[in-house]
C-alpha cells in the first residue's frame, strides 16, 4: 500500500482541477491515485475550500443539482 501524505493529496487535487477544470467529488475520486476513502477526499476538499484555493459551484441543469469544484479565480 502506498502511503501518501495529506499535503500531497491537496497538491494532487489542485493539479487535477487545473488540468481538467471543474470536477465533482466523484470525478476527483476517480482520478486520484492511489484511491482514497470518500470521507478523506471530502476532508481534503474542505481544507482547500477553507483556505480558499477552490470554490464550489452548483449546476442545477444536471438533474436535481450537481456540485462541482474548481480553482478560485480571485488571487488569495
Amino acid at each position: 500500500m502506498d502511503n501518501v501524505l495529506p499535503h500531497e493529496r491537496r497538491r494532487q487535487v489542485l493539479a487535477l482541477l487545473a488540468e481538467h477544470g471543474p470536477l465533482s467529488t466523484r470525478g476527483i475520486g476517480a482520478c486520484v491515485y492511489p484511491t482514497m476513502q470518500r470521507r478523506r477526499l471530502n476532508e481534503v476538499i474542505q481544507r482547500l475550500r477553507d483556505r480558499r484555493f477552490i470554490t464550489r459551484r452548483l449546476y442545477r441543469g444536471l438533474g436535481s443539482g450537481a456540485i462541482f469544484y474548481q480553482i478560485t479565480k480571485e488571487p488569495k
